[in-house]
């Protein structure tokens, strides 16, 4: 009789061994199974992009209207933008060459002025009346400056335009063996111009 409890006893604590070894691991499974599935019943319902082509991630955008044999970099795609200002020469220690704010008339008056100067030529006839005695001084001064050198050549820079004047910056050239523009002997000044009865005219002169 001993033998049979103490076999059955045996039995009944094998058996609640068994059960909770094996009974936690059994509802982890049933859990993790839970999980996924409903993990995979919300991953179903996202509608998801199309994929991004890879070659597409590994190549820089090419902006309109650049060459093909042109390498994209910073420089090249802000060059190649419609919005970026024109660059102009620009001489330095004297002006911008731009003339492009200045009327056509005010442009031509200066030019036949400089020419003329060039040239030894009269320029009565492009002052303002009454302001002949200043074109008087600015030669006195400019052959004085210009001594025995020749001028070779005349560059106009950009004006300031005002409602009722224009200041021209001018420099003209010496004849001289240097190419370099910004260390080529010269002569720098302003010829300011005012308009009276629709008429431009050279009012005075200024060196720089």
């Amino acid at each position: 009789m001993k033998k049979e409890k103490v076999f059955f006893c045996f039995v009944f604590l094998t058996l609640a061994l068994f059960y909770s070894c094996s009974s936690p691991e059994s509802q982890f499974d049933r859990e993790k199974q839970t999980l996924r599935s409903t993990a995979d019943e919300y991953d179903g319902r996202i509608e998801w992009t199309e994929n991004l082509e890879e070659k597409d991630l590994s190549k820089p955008g090419q902006p309109e209207k650049m060459a093909a044999n042109v390498k994209a970099s910073v420089q090249s795609v802000i060059l190649s933008s419609e919005k970026t200002e024109t660059v102009y020469p620009y001489i330095e220690g004297f002006a911008s060459l731009y003339l492009g704010n200045a009327e056509p008339e005010c442009i031509s008056i200066v030019r036949k002025f400089t020419e003329n100067l060039i040239n030894d030529s009269e320029n009565i006839s492009l002052m303002f009346s009454g302001r002949e005695y200043e074109l008087a001084v600015f030669l006195y001064n400019y052959r004085n400056i210009l001594s025995d050198q020749k001028a070779a050549e005349v560059i106009l820079g950009n004006p300031f335009v005002s409602e009722d004047q224009v200041q021209f910056p001018v420099r003209v050239y010496l004849k001289n063996s240097i190419t370099n523009y910004e260390l080529k002997p010269h002569i720098d000044f302003f010829v300011y111009l005012s308009k009276s009865e629709n008429e431009w005219k050279i009012i005075r002169f200024d060196f720089f």
